[in-house]
């Protein structure tokens, strides 16, 4: 009868261990997802800057040709 108990609760752990192996595969395939997301933002955070510093210099040049004509 311990024997019995024992293989089960063998077979418990194993489900438990393969079941954590399984969370943490999935935790580290989904960190390089997160830096390409991550990535991502960031370029499209600096192009949106570089279109409104385009913008800026533009309407720069429209006040002074304004200021001048």
């Amino acid at each position: 009868m311990v024997a019995l108990i024992s293989i089960a609760e063998y077979f418990k752990m194993k489900s438990l261990v393969f079941k954590r192996e399984h969370e943490n595969k999935k935790k580290k395939t989904l960190l390089p997802d997160k830096i390409d997301d991550l990535n991502q933002k960031v370029e499209e955070h600096y192009q949106n800057n570089e279109d409104l510093k385009k913008e800026i210099e533009n309407l720069k040049k429209k006040i002074q040709s304004y200021m001048k004509g």
